[in-house]
């Protein structure tokens, strides 16, 4: 299957707790009409729960975003209509493009293993986060964190129309940090983590819960060279 996507930076800088205000001017900016946008109904404001097909960051301390499939056209849309007069800690401020990159991906499922560092990963839920906050051992909690990948990867495929056909396997390769973070006003663990999987997925991918505030950016570092069968 072919992904599209487009990837936005802009001149406003921001810092990383700052991603649910930005998300909240640029909706101000271009209009609540499209949903892509902020994921709730534009008549009653009621959740349309589903994977975020725009995601918010900071990138390099920029205020940026990446758009997936259908909400392509719409930002595209919108960066030709836009009057670029954001309003910034109650001040109007002139909004810049510093980049933008058209890209397509093809996405695959194959017999080698493909390398990704997952970036503030968040990914409790109520219920799991209760059954997480149980757990003493370092290794059970590695392999519970190895159980919820798997679901957060099939998530971004149910949420972009991609059918897998075919078995994949996740596993962790290197638990590298944790550190409590700041969502919805709740205080979450995140992780930074490296794993490998059958499937060969872009850079910039959101996996977990919180996408579309910045959290659980995927990045894409290596492929291996034989077979998993050679191993």
């Amino acid at each position: 299957m072919t992904l599209q996507y487009l990837q936005a930076e802009f001149s406003l800088p921001l810092r990383f707790k700052e991603i649910a205000r930005w998300r909240g001017a640029w909706c101000e900016l271009v209009g609540w009409d499209v949903d892509y946008f902020h994921n709730h109904n534009a008549k009653d404001g009621s959740v349309i729960y589903r994977y975020p097909l725009l995601q918010y960051r900071a990138w390099k301390r920029r205020a940026s975003f990446v758009a997936f499939q259908e909400a392509v056209p719409a930002i595209q849309e919108a960066l030709i209509d836009m009057d670029w007069e954001l309003r910034w800690e109650d001040t109007l401020t002139t909004l810049s493009l510093q980049q933008m990159h058209m890209r397509t991906h093809e996405l695959y499922l194959d017999s080698k293993w493909h390398y990704y560092k997952l970036h503030n990963y968040l990914p409790f839920n109520s219920k799991n986060f209760a059954n997480w906050q149980e757990l003493e051992l370092l290794t059970d909690k590695v392999q519970f964190l190895n159980k919820l990948i798997p679901n957060h990867i099939l998530g971004f495929a149910n949420g972009i129309n991609w059918r897998l056909e075919g078995y994949f396997d996740v596993q962790l390769t290197n638990f590298i940090g944790q550190r409590p973070m700041t969502l919805h006003n709740i205080v979450f663990p995140t992780f930074t983590l490296e794993f490998r999987t059958q499937l060969f997925l872009p850079s910039g991918v959101g996996l977990g819960k919180g996408v579309s505030h910045g959290f659980g950016t995927l990045e894409h570092i290596g492929a291996s060279t034989k077979s998993e069968l050679e191993e």
